[in-house]
Protein backbone atom coordinates (compact mmCIF):
# COMPACT_ATOMS: atom_id res chain seq x y z
CA UNK A 1 0.00 0.00 0.00
CA UNK A 2 1.36 3.67 -0.91
CA UNK A 3 2.71 6.27 2.11
CA UNK A 4 1.48 9.20 1.54
CA UNK A 5 3.59 12.29 2.36
CA UNK A 6 3.83 15.68 1.43
CA UNK A 7 7.23 15.75 -0.30
CA UNK A 8 5.67 12.65 -1.73
CA UNK A 9 2.58 14.27 -3.02
CA UNK A 10 4.41 17.08 -3.97
CA UNK A 11 6.65 15.78 -6.74
CA UNK A 12 4.05 13.62 -8.13
CA UNK A 13 1.89 16.90 -8.13
CA UNK A 14 4.63 18.62 -9.94
CA UNK A 15 5.06 15.74 -12.70
CA UNK A 16 1.21 16.14 -13.01
CA UNK A 17 1.56 19.71 -13.88
CA UNK A 18 4.26 19.34 -16.53
CA UNK A 19 1.97 16.61 -18.25
CA UNK A 20 -0.83 18.99 -18.57
CA UNK A 21 0.23 21.15 -21.40
CA UNK A 22 0.07 17.47 -23.70
CA UNK A 23 -3.30 17.48 -22.78
CA UNK A 24 -4.11 20.96 -23.83
CA UNK A 25 -2.40 20.73 -27.14
CA UNK A 26 -4.86 17.93 -28.39
CA UNK A 27 -7.12 16.95 -25.60
CA UNK A 28 -8.68 14.31 -28.16
CA UNK A 29 -4.66 12.53 -27.96
CA UNK A 30 -5.20 13.51 -24.42
CA UNK A 31 -8.29 11.34 -23.62
CA UNK A 32 -6.77 8.61 -24.84
CA UNK A 33 -3.84 8.35 -23.12
CA UNK A 34 -5.05 9.46 -19.80
CA UNK A 35 -2.33 9.86 -16.86
CA UNK A 36 -3.06 7.34 -13.80
CA UNK A 37 -2.81 9.69 -10.94
CA UNK A 38 -3.80 8.49 -7.82
CA UNK A 39 -6.88 9.83 -5.93
CA UNK A 40 -4.42 12.70 -3.93
CA UNK A 41 -2.82 14.49 -6.78
CA UNK A 42 -5.96 13.81 -8.84
CA UNK A 43 -8.61 15.31 -6.47
CA UNK A 44 -5.98 18.45 -5.25
CA UNK A 45 -5.45 18.96 -9.10
CA UNK A 46 -9.15 19.33 -9.50
CA UNK A 47 -9.88 21.77 -6.69
CA UNK A 48 -7.18 24.08 -7.89
CA UNK A 49 -8.72 23.94 -11.21
CA UNK A 50 -12.09 24.74 -10.21
CA UNK A 51 -11.00 27.32 -7.94
CA UNK A 52 -9.01 28.98 -11.07
CA UNK A 53 -12.18 29.19 -13.45
CA UNK A 54 -14.38 30.27 -10.46
CA UNK A 55 -11.90 32.68 -9.81
CA UNK A 56 -11.48 33.94 -13.13
CA UNK A 57 -15.55 34.05 -13.93
CA UNK A 58 -15.91 36.08 -10.61
CA UNK A 59 -13.22 38.38 -12.07
CA UNK A 60 -15.16 38.93 -15.58
CA UNK A 61 -18.78 39.09 -13.83
CA UNK A 62 -17.02 42.01 -11.50
CA UNK A 63 -18.67 39.94 -8.48
CA UNK A 64 -16.54 40.40 -5.29
CA UNK A 65 -19.17 38.26 -3.03
CA UNK A 66 -19.41 35.64 -5.38
CA UNK A 67 -15.37 35.46 -5.32
CA UNK A 68 -15.16 34.55 -1.36
CA UNK A 69 -18.01 32.03 -1.72
CA UNK A 70 -16.77 30.49 -5.02
CA UNK A 71 -13.58 30.07 -3.81
CA UNK A 72 -15.17 27.40 -0.89
CA UNK A 73 -18.02 26.21 -2.88
CA UNK A 74 -16.30 25.60 -5.79
CA UNK A 75 -14.04 22.58 -5.12
CA UNK A 76 -16.48 21.08 -3.10
CA UNK A 77 -18.82 21.52 -5.90
CA UNK A 78 -16.62 19.97 -8.69
CA UNK A 79 -15.99 16.34 -5.95
CA UNK A 80 -19.45 16.10 -5.57
CA UNK A 81 -20.88 16.70 -9.31
CA UNK A 82 -18.04 14.49 -10.45
CA UNK A 83 -18.06 11.80 -7.69
CA UNK A 84 -22.24 11.78 -8.75
CA UNK A 85 -21.85 11.28 -12.25
CA UNK A 86 -19.09 8.81 -11.83
CA UNK A 87 -21.37 6.63 -9.82
CA UNK A 88 -24.13 6.78 -12.38
CA UNK A 89 -21.71 5.42 -15.03
CA UNK A 90 -19.71 3.09 -12.76
CA UNK A 91 -23.31 1.14 -11.64
CA UNK A 92 -25.05 1.57 -15.07
CA UNK A 93 -22.13 -0.22 -16.58
CA UNK A 94 -21.75 -2.61 -13.64
CA UNK A 95 -26.55 -3.41 -13.77
CA UNK A 96 -26.85 -2.50 -17.56
CA UNK A 97 -23.94 -3.64 -19.74
CA UNK A 98 -22.53 -6.32 -17.07
CA UNK A 99 -19.38 -4.32 -17.00
CA UNK A 100 -16.94 -3.93 -13.90
CA UNK A 101 -15.14 -0.50 -14.72
CA UNK A 102 -12.18 1.12 -12.45
CA UNK A 103 -14.35 3.66 -10.38
CA UNK A 104 -10.84 6.21 -10.17
CA UNK A 105 -9.77 6.15 -13.92
CA UNK A 106 -13.52 6.55 -14.84
CA UNK A 107 -13.71 9.53 -12.14
CA UNK A 108 -10.06 10.59 -13.64
CA UNK A 109 -12.29 10.62 -17.75
CA UNK A 110 -14.73 12.63 -16.25
CA UNK A 111 -12.06 15.37 -14.99
CA UNK A 112 -10.77 15.86 -17.92
CA UNK A 113 -13.53 15.81 -20.12
CA UNK A 114 -15.56 18.25 -18.02
CA UNK A 115 -12.28 20.63 -18.67
CA UNK A 116 -14.05 22.35 -21.82
CA UNK A 117 -16.93 22.78 -19.79
CA UNK A 118 -15.35 24.74 -16.94
CA UNK A 119 -14.06 27.17 -18.83
CA UNK A 120 -16.35 27.92 -21.59
CA UNK A 121 -18.53 28.88 -17.85
CA UNK A 122 -16.12 31.83 -17.49
CA UNK A 123 -18.07 34.41 -19.87
CA UNK A 124 -21.14 32.67 -19.99
CA UNK A 125 -22.96 35.32 -18.25
CA UNK A 126 -22.00 37.50 -21.50
CA UNK A 127 -22.38 34.62 -23.65
CA UNK A 128 -25.26 32.13 -22.65
CA UNK A 129 -25.01 29.85 -25.32
CA UNK A 130 -21.46 29.14 -25.12
CA UNK A 131 -22.58 26.29 -22.09
CA UNK A 132 -24.11 24.55 -24.75
CA UNK A 133 -20.37 24.94 -26.96
CA UNK A 134 -18.66 23.76 -23.40
CA UNK A 135 -20.92 20.61 -23.18
CA UNK A 136 -20.82 19.78 -26.09
CA UNK A 137 -16.93 19.14 -26.33
CA UNK A 138 -17.02 17.44 -23.03
CA UNK A 139 -19.43 15.30 -23.88
CA UNK A 140 -16.88 14.39 -27.68
CA UNK A 141 -14.22 14.21 -24.94
CA UNK A 142 -15.77 11.73 -22.81
CA UNK A 143 -17.20 9.78 -25.57
CA UNK A 144 -13.49 9.50 -26.53
CA UNK A 145 -12.13 8.17 -23.51
CA UNK A 146 -14.60 5.49 -23.13
CA UNK A 147 -14.23 4.68 -25.92
CA UNK A 148 -10.98 4.50 -25.91
CA UNK A 149 -10.02 3.46 -22.48
CA UNK A 150 -12.78 0.99 -21.13
CA UNK A 151 -13.88 -0.53 -25.10
CA UNK A 152 -17.69 0.83 -24.63
CA UNK A 153 -19.69 0.09 -27.46
CA UNK A 154 -19.52 3.21 -29.53
CA UNK A 155 -22.96 3.15 -30.82
CA UNK A 156 -25.20 2.83 -27.28
CA UNK A 157 -23.01 5.24 -25.79
CA UNK A 158 -23.51 7.96 -28.60
CA UNK A 159 -27.38 7.65 -27.89
CA UNK A 160 -26.98 7.83 -24.31
CA UNK A 161 -24.74 10.90 -24.45
CA UNK A 162 -27.11 12.77 -27.65
CA UNK A 163 -30.00 11.87 -24.83
CA UNK A 164 -28.08 13.77 -22.04
CA UNK A 165 -26.95 16.48 -24.16
CA UNK A 166 -30.95 17.30 -25.26
CA UNK A 167 -32.05 17.34 -21.44
CA UNK A 168 -29.41 19.80 -20.70
CA UNK A 169 -30.88 22.04 -23.84
CA UNK A 170 -34.20 21.35 -22.90
CA UNK A 171 -32.99 22.90 -18.90
CA UNK A 172 -30.87 25.50 -20.25
CA UNK A 173 -34.05 27.06 -22.71
CA UNK A 174 -36.47 26.54 -19.45
CA UNK A 175 -33.61 28.48 -17.52
CA UNK A 176 -33.34 31.10 -20.38
CA UNK A 177 -37.08 31.77 -20.80
CA UNK A 178 -37.47 32.16 -16.88
CA UNK A 179 -34.70 34.41 -16.33
CA UNK A 180 -35.77 36.52 -19.63
CA UNK A 181 -39.67 36.55 -18.33
CA UNK A 182 -38.53 37.71 -14.97
CA UNK A 183 -36.34 40.70 -16.33
CA UNK A 184 -39.71 41.60 -18.63
CA UNK A 185 -41.94 42.05 -14.95
CA UNK A 186 -39.61 43.94 -13.31
CA UNK A 187 -39.55 46.17 -16.13
CA UNK A 188 -43.24 46.19 -16.64
CA UNK A 189 -43.89 46.46 -13.10
CA UNK A 190 -42.04 49.65 -12.91
CA UNK A 191 -43.02 52.40 -15.44
CA UNK A 192 -40.21 54.77 -16.98
CA UNK A 193 -42.01 57.60 -14.69
CA UNK A 194 -41.38 55.55 -11.38
CA UNK A 195 -37.31 54.81 -12.64
CA UNK A 196 -37.00 58.54 -13.26
CA UNK A 197 -39.24 60.00 -9.81
CA UNK A 198 -36.76 57.04 -8.30
CA UNK A 199 -33.35 58.63 -9.92
CA UNK A 200 -34.50 62.24 -8.86
CA UNK A 201 -35.04 61.09 -4.84
CA UNK A 202 -31.69 59.32 -5.05
CA UNK A 203 -29.61 62.41 -6.57
CA UNK A 204 -30.06 64.66 -3.41
CA UNK A 205 -28.95 61.87 -1.13
CA UNK A 206 -26.01 61.22 -3.18
CA UNK A 207 -25.36 64.88 -3.05
CA UNK A 208 -25.02 65.28 0.76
Amino acid sequence: MSTYTWPVIKAKLREAVLALPNFFRNPIQGMRQLPSWDWPELIILQCVFAVACATLKNIVDRDMIGFFVDFVLSPIAAVSVTCALTAIFYYGFKFMHNRKVGFLPLYTNIVFAAIPFHITNIISKYVPPIHLVGLAAALILFHVGLVHNFQVERARLKKWLIGLYALFILSWAVQLMNSTYKREGMKTKFSPEDIKLLEQEMSPAQAE
